[in-house]
């Protein structure tokens, strides 16, 4: 694709730049929201100690269950139903949208807050096997409730397009946590005031987050639809949202998992080590989560029937460009885990480097899935997400079990990694076979070849004795120049890369200037890689 004044862009090229604009504005929110939480998860971690920690994030783990049955695909619904309309010029319809999805994940995450409450005793029991957890499970409930109303409130604003407010609120609900709950273990409250700043946050958030949703959705009565009763509005989202719903029940099930399974093959230590290994994958989250959340409203917006061609486009330059970012990052933790976990946990978490390492590779199959969970559900076949979800189950569930028996947490880790191919796997074959749509073969291998090959210089200073955190700043730092050499030296990026780079990234700002710098030197390198194969 060649830059031309006189050639207006693709409809592939503005979704694109539009969903890039998008993905800076969730990035620097979740950027932000990371180090927070991060910062949270270090203080918490440390006050209470691998034993205490894993008690406090097994005690989480059973709101974040009973969260999973508040939402019945209403969020994902809206998201696309708003931003048709956006799309379409119907703005008249987005009140009604808005009050009906806030309203009904009000009623249902109070339902569940309440319900979790008696319950509590039986999920202390016999789901998380700690029967001395309950009254930790139950000071854990309000979260529920806010967390249903900030997922609501997010969704909201990314169907309208005004990604600053979600990136706002998620930097709120960590801010308030960080604040809160160490304090309260300070105060010699132990896990139950690390829990009960964990649940303060989610209801801060999820409040505001609604009452700001409700304001700016507000519309003069004659610019309303005069069908816009709350059925009306309802039950066209459940038919959208039944399956992707059921998806996201199962992956949230398969998210959590490992607080079911792990109890009752691991102590509390082992399972705090694996929850502080597991907190790394926010920092690939912060590449993720903002390209999956603007992927969703901007495949919405491109039709497969009348715009084939620039569907695949875009398709491709996503997953693309997602794995240019995803793997390196993936391989770059892995090699340097030795040092991540002691910087910020200390010498009593040494053993999550192992686990950490091991589950890096999660964090590839992630971004390959998330690009194709948007395709999909973008394109209105949220069925495909459905299925993919049981595939994973239904290999998640038998291979956890006896892997985590035989080998614990690395065996769990493993059986993690291969359940979560299995779905990747469908959706490509399925994409290819009915859309037309193909993995990009030969440039994912050279990106893999890229990533490998900034691996080798970069662990021999993992190795040196100097502090971790000098380490860790020689490491990014020869990391990343020699993945910027390799890539258009591979072939992993070439020109037509560049520019489309260059054009989505206009006008993000200071991500601009510093994607210029290393697009530049990507540039010079690829010049003279093909001036040596003329000559030659």
């Amino acid at each position: 694709m060649q830059e031309n004044g006189n050639v207006p862009p693709s409809k592939a090229m503005i979704a694109a730049t539009k969903a890039a604009r998008g993905t800076l504005l969730i990035f620097i929110g979740n950027s932000v929201s990371t180090v927070i939480l991060s910062l949270a998860s270090v203080i918490i971690a440390r006050l209470l100690g691998p034993s205490d920690y894993g008690l406090y994030s097994i005690a989480l783990a059973v709101p974040s269950l009973m969260l999973l049955f508040t939402d019945f695909g209403i969020n994902q619904a809206l998201i696309r139903f708003l931003a048709k309309s956006s799309s379409e010029g119907r703005g008249q319809s987005i009140q009604g949208l808005t009050k009906v999805g806030i309203y009904f994940e009000l009623a249902t995450g109070l339902l569940a807050f309440l319900a979790s409450l008696p319950l509590a005793r039986i999920l202390a029991t016999h789901v998380v096997n700690r029967q001395g957890s309950m009254h930790l499970i139950q000071m854990a409930s309000p979260a529920i409730l806010g967390g249903a109303l900030l997922a609501t409130s997010s969704s909201i604003f990314v169907g309208l397009e005004q990604m600053e407010k979600t990136a706002m609120l998620a930097v709120l609900n960590p801010l308030v946590k960080v604040i809160a709950a160490p304090i309260l273990v300070v105060l010699s409250f132990g896990v139950a005031g690390a829990i009960a700043g964990h649940a303060l946050g989610f209801l801060v958030s999820g409040i505001l987050g609604s009452l700001v949703a409700l304001s700016i959705c507000r519309y003069p009565k004659d610019r309303l639809d005069i069908d816009s009763s709350f059925t009306s509005n309802l039950v066209p989202m459940f038919k959208y949202g039944i399956p992707l719903y059921a998806s996201t029940l199962i992956a949230g099930l398969l998210g959590n998992y490992h607080t079911i399974v792990l109890p009752w093959f691991t102590s509390n230590g082992e399972i705090g080590a694996y929850s502080v290994a597991i907190v790394f994958s926010s920092i690939v989250a912060l590449l993720t989560t903002p390209i999956s959340t603007a992927l969703f409203p901007a495949f919405s917006k491109i039709d497969p029937k009348d715009h084939i061609h620039d569907l695949k486009e875009f398709f491709l330059h996503s997953l693309r460009y997602t794995l240019l970012l995803v793997m390196p990052a993936s391989f770059f933790i892995a090699v340097t885990s030795g040092d991540l976990i002691p910087i910020f946990y200390g010498s009593r978490y040494v053993q999550a480097c192992t686990y950490l390492r091991i589950y890096s590779a999660t964090f590839i199959l992630a971004g390959l899935s998330l690009v194709f969970t948007s395709f999909f559900n973008g394109i209105g076949r949220t069925q495909v997400s459905l299925k993919a979800s049981l595939i994973q189950l239904s290999a998640a569930i038998p291979l956890s079990m006896i892997f985590t028996a035989l080998y614990g947490i690395v065996g769990f880790i493993f059986s993690t990694i291969v359940s979560a191919a299995c779905p990747i796997a469908y959706m490509a074959s399925l994409a290819r076979r009915e859309h037309g749509l193909q993995f990009d073969s030969r440039r994912i291998l050279r990106i893999l070849v890229a990533s490998l090959v900034s691996c080798f210089p970069t662990f021999p200073l993992t190795l040196l004795s100097y502090s971790h955190v000098t380490k860790l700043a020689m490491a990014a730092a020869v990391f990343c120049t020699v993945y910027s050499t390799v890539t258009p030296t591979v072939g992993a990026i070439e020109y037509e890369d560049l520019v489309n780079l260059r054009q989505i990234s206009k006008g993000l700002a200071s991500i601009s200037k510093l994607s210029s710098i290393v697009l530049s030197h990507e540039e010079r390198i690829l010049s003279l890689v093909q001036r040596k194969s003329i000559d030659d």
